[in-house]
This record gives C-alpha cells, sequence and structure tokens, in this order.
C-alpha cells in the first residue's frame, strides 16, 4: 500500500488543482422567475393523424398516453424558481432521451410581471411492441422475439418479456425499469436472464447527475454473471471456459461548483469486482484466465460543460438526437487493499475526456478518449481509447448527411480475456465475426445517409446509404501497418420507424470486401439490424 500511495496521491492533487482552477462561465444576476407552467401531452398520432383513417384511431384508442404528472417529474424547474434558460433546454434534451417520448418542446413565453410562463410540449411514440427481430452481422445471423411496454399505463415504467438466440448462447430474459422508484430521476431497473450456458442479474437504483444543476448523485448497482466463454484466433474458438462475475457498486457524489452551464463534481464509493474462472469438462486443458478479486475504495473528480446541438436526420430521419459537444473531464482513483480474499494491494487508475466543435450549420466534430490501468497488480489491463464522430449535413432538397467515425484502440499487458475485434460487429461490415482480433484496433467508417423526408402511411420513413469501412486487429509484436489494414465498400436500404419507442430504424446493408477475409473469401456479406452500424 505505501508503494502505491506515493503514485495516487501526487495524481489526485493534481487532478483536484486542475478541476479546482477550471474556468466557470459567469452569469449577471436575473430577476425573472419561473411563472405558470403549463405541460401539453399528446398521443402518438394527433388528432389530424387520427383523421386519416381508422388504423390511426384505433392505435391511439389502445395507446395509454403518458401521464402529465410524469413529464412534471423530469422539469429542472419549478414555479417560482429563478428563470434559467439553460435549465430549460436540459429539461428538453432529457426529455427526448426518455423512450417512450418521441418529440419534446420546452418553450418560454414573453415576460410580465416580473415572471415567464413555460409551456411543455411531448409527443408518445407507440410503447407498446411485440417484436420479432432478425439480425445479421459478420454472417451470423441472430433471432429474437420480445414483448415490451415502454411507458406501462402512461406511468413511464418500462416492462419486457424477451427470448434471443445469439452466437454464442440463447437467453430468455425479463426486464423492468422504473424511472422514478423513490421520486424525480431516481431510476430502479432489474433484469434477469436465463441463459443456455448460465444467467445473468442485474439492478439497482441510481440518481445521476441529470443536469449541470443537480446537486448530488448517489448509486447502488450489482451484476452477477455465469456463463461459458472464448477466445478467438483467426475467427475460430480456439479456448473455451467457464466465468463467474460479480460486481457491486456503492456510490455517492456532490457538485463542488455550479453554473447554469457547467459543474465540477466529486464523487467517493466501493467498487467490488470478482471473476472466478474454471474448465469445462469437454475441455479441461484449455488455456483460462487467473482468478481476479479487488475491492476499491475510489474517488472521483469530473469536471463537466453544456454546448448542446439539436439536430434530426442524423442516425434515424426526422426524430431529434441531442449532442453534447462542451468539454467534460472525468478522473478516478481507486485502492483495492489486502484483505480478505485480496491477496495484494492493488490500485486502479481512469479517466476520460471529451469535447466538440461545430464546424458550421449542421456540422461538428465530436471527440472522446478514454483509458484505464490496475496499478501493482500482475497483469495492468491498461486501455486506451481515441474516437473522433464527424457529422455533416448538407443544406439540399433531399436530406443528406455524411457520418464519419475513427476508433483506435490499444492494450498493454491484457487480461486473458480481453480481445479487440475487427469485424462485422465492429464496424468492419464486409468481414465475417471475430475476424481479426489483437491488443491493437483501429476501425474507419464513411457513410453517406439519404432521407426521404416523408413518413409513408405515418408509419414509416424510408432511406438510403452507401459506405466505406476500414480497419484491422493485430497482436503484440505485429505492426499495425496500412498493408494490414481490411477494407470494404457498400450500400444499404434505411427504413425508419419515427414512432417507435424502440427498433426505430431498421438497416440492411450489402458489403463488398476488398481484401481476402482469414478464410480467403471475398463474398459479399449482407448484415441487417434494429440500429446503424455506428
Amino acid at each position: 500500500m505505501r508503494r502505491l500511495l506515493p503514485r495516487a496521491g501526487p495524481i489526485l492533487a493534481a487532478a483536484c488543482l486542475v478541476l479546482a482552477a477550471l474556468p466557470g462561465p459567469s452569469r449577471a444576476a436575473d430577476s425573472l422567475r419561473v411563472g405558470t407552467i403549463t405541460v401539453r401531452t399528446l398521443d402518438v398520432y394527433t388528432a389530424a393523424e387520427r383523421a386519416s383513417g381508422w388504423p390511426y384511431r384505433a392505435a391511439a384508442a389502445v395507446h395509454v398516453r403518458t401521464r402529465e404528472s410524469v413529464v412534471r417529474k423530469f422539469l429542472l424547474f419549478h414555479e417560482g424558481d429563478p428563470y434559467e434558460p439553460e435549465r430549460l433546454a436540459e429539461t428538453e434534451r432529457n426529455l427526448r432521451a426518455l423512450g417512450f417520448i418521441k418529440r419534446a418542446s420546452v418553450v418560454a413565453g414573453p415576460p410580465h410581471d416580473g415572471v415567464v410562463d413555460i409551456t411543455v410540449t411531448t409527443q408518445d411514440t407507440w410503447t407498446t411492441e411485440p417484436s420479432l427481430v432478425l439480425s445479421r452481422k459478420g454472417g451470423v445471423s441472430t433471432f429474437g422475439v420480445s414483448l415490451l411496454e415502454r411507458d406501462l399505463l402512461g406511468t413511464g415504467r418500462e416492462l419486457q418479456i424477451a427470448y434471443d438466440e445469439e452466437p454464442t448462447r440463447i437467453t430468455r430474459s425479463f426486464a423492468f425499469t422504473d424511472p422514478n422508484l423513490l421520486g424525480p430521476y431516481r431510476k430502479g431497473f432489474v433484469y434477469h436472464s436465463e441463459n443456455s450456458d448460465g444467467r445473468q442479474d442485474v439492478g439497482g437504483i441510481e440518481r445521476p447527475f441529470s443536469s449541470v444543476s443537480t446537486a448530488r448523485s448517489g448509486a447502488l448497482l450489482y451484476e452477477v454473471t455465469r456463463g461459458n466463454e472464448r477466445i478467438y484466433r483467426n475467427g475460430a474458438a480456439v479456448f473455451e471456459y467457464r466465468q463467474e462475475h460479480e460486481g457491486y457498486r456503492a456510490e455517492a457524489g456532490f457538485a463542488l461548483h455550479r453554473t447554469p452551464v457547467s459543474a465540477r463534481r466529486l464523487s467517493a464509493g466501493i467498487l467490488w469486482l470478482e471473476d472466478r474462472f474454471s474448465a469445462l469438462p469437454a475441455r479441461p486443458d484449455d488455456l483460462r484466465p487467473g482468478d481476479r478479486r479487488h475491492r476499491y475504495l475510489f474517488l472521483r473528480a469530473e469536471s463537466v460543460t453544456n454546448d448542446l446541438v439539436k439536430l434530426d436526420y442524423v442516425d434515424s430521419d426526422s426524430r431529434y438526437q441531442d449532442f453534447n459537444l462542451g468539454p467534460r473531464v472525468s478522473v478516478l482513483l481507486g485502492l483495492s487493499p489486502a484483505l480478505g480474499a485480496v491477496a495484494r494491494t492493488t490500485g486502479l487508475a481512469s479517466a476520460e475526456a471529451s469535447a466538440g466543435a461545430r464546424l458550421g450549420a449542421g456540422t461538428y466534430l465530436l471527440t472522446h478518449l478514454s483509458g484505464q490501468s490496475r496499478i501493482g497488480d500482475p497483469r495492468a489491463n491498461a486501455v486506451v481509447q481515441g474516437e473522433a464522430r464527424l457529422v455533416r449535413r448538407f443544406r439540399t432538397g433531399l436530406r443528406q448527411t455524411l457520418v464519419g467515425r475513427l476508433n483506435v484502440t490499444r492494450g498493454w499487458d491484457l487480461d486473458r480475456d480481453t480481445q479487440f475485434f475487427a469485424d462485422g460487429d465492429t464496424g468492419l461490415r464486409g468481414y465475417p465475426l471475430w475476424a481479426y482480433e489483437g491488443d491493437r484496433r483501429v476501425i474507419l467508417n464513411l457513410e453517406h445517409r439519404v432521407f426521404s423526408g416523408r413518413e409513408l402511411f405515418q408509419v414509416v420513413a424510408p432511406g438510403a446509404a452507401v459506405f466505406f469501412d476500414a480497419g484491422s486487429a493485430v497482436s503484440s509484436g505485429s505492426p499495425l501497418r496500412p498493408g494490414r489494414m481490411k477494407s470494404d465498400v457498400g450500400a444499404g436500404l434505411r427504413l425508419a420507424l419515427p414512432r417507435a419507442a424502440v427498433h426505430s430504424l431498421f438497416r440492411i446493408d450489402a458489403a463488398w470486401p476488398l481484401s481476402p477475409d482469414p478464410a480467403g473469401r471475398r463474398d459479399v456479406l449482407i448484415s441487417f439490424s434494429s440500429s446503424q452500424a455506428f
């Protein structure tokens, strides 16, 4: 422990000094206050849309509209509070992020008598979804059926029962979420699955920093998983073993400083992690990772600034998305002392930062960098990852958007069960699952998306895309040179479902690999899914 503290102490002190020194935007005092708050909740189809035919009237008749009281719980302001336009913008963003709301607007009226009246309008998505999900990535098909309700009786609660046939296991699951379990923004959730090779239980309650004005946060979370895992080489599983994972986290945080657009925060907690590995009876000699046990006491320092961009026609046709281009920095330091089942004292260090820039109307660049490593452990499992995402919308009659992504991942002294893949599931659409693996990876995607901007039968909005993917993954000792990069080109169909709560997009792509895969093949791969490739 004495060897770790001299390392952690200066890092933590430097992090706190940096956060303390970061300037916060100044704001002149404003005497205006929030006046009357009017909340309007609209159905999936408006009155004009319902007049188009009986199917829309029938759909509206069986849908339970979100209750006004539920929407009010997500407001970051109340009547009589100081009027701050930034809180209105954050509230609108939070409402749009809810799975059961398609559109949200928070509009301030003209000032009068020292107050500003505010109108909040939301429109529901279609939240009751019996789904048949077919997906194909990297030459492997998956299948699933589910019954999902995202707004149970108009309360915002979510209930799902699902059956999924995945590439490595069959899963039967149940999930329930209450976004206001013990008050506004205090989310409680539970997930349970019985799998063909084990089971998984995840759940807890958390109160995140839902805005820069939030004073406190907290979380009590758990995850217990049992299942078979694999190590891959050249697209094939070469080792298979049993893994039992337990994770528990308790955390509490508070804001050191807050302004309408920025905040500096400090959190502390306990992170309990345990991974046990054992041989399968049919494969007793397979290589497997060593057991891991850590009981971290951690401290997290964070600085966030809001610079929000609201755009449609990026990932899903006319539905608006929110992107925060403001700088964010987070540093976490943890210490796991040698007590009980923990054989040695180790440390944990992680950090992440993100920032964006506007490059014109409808164009932005968003970057993200993260890294983490154990200290004093037999394996550091150090990972650094950087990603840049460029979005450019074109001012044309036919709505078009160019989306680019560059992802670079590098690992050092990794755990045996940690692998980075470049394949049909990670963005290299012309290559099979697990095609390339290693401790270094680069993925580049360029996709030009064309949107019709028209919702046929008030259900589906068709679109199309052309794309180029490039990348690879290599192991230690193999340089990641341009000559090792694999690439593909292709085109696809996009069917947006703007009124769906989930599965709001159906994508089908045909990708032609420009280089042979590990098996020497260069076949066109068809992939389809209910989400964008990146």
